[in-house]
């Protein structure tokens, strides 16, 4: 049950820091875009 748990949490934890990782580069483009323009 435990060992369910966690690797919940670890698969929780992994989702928020693609979408983190996603954003950042999503906003470094933006940046670049606005930039250029």
């Amino acid at each position: 049950m435990f060992y369910l748990n966690s690797t919940f949490f670890n698969y929780n934890l992994t989702n928020i820091a693609y979408k983190f990782i996603i954003s950042y580069l999503i906003y470094q483009e933006l940046i670049k875009f606005t930039a250029w323009l």
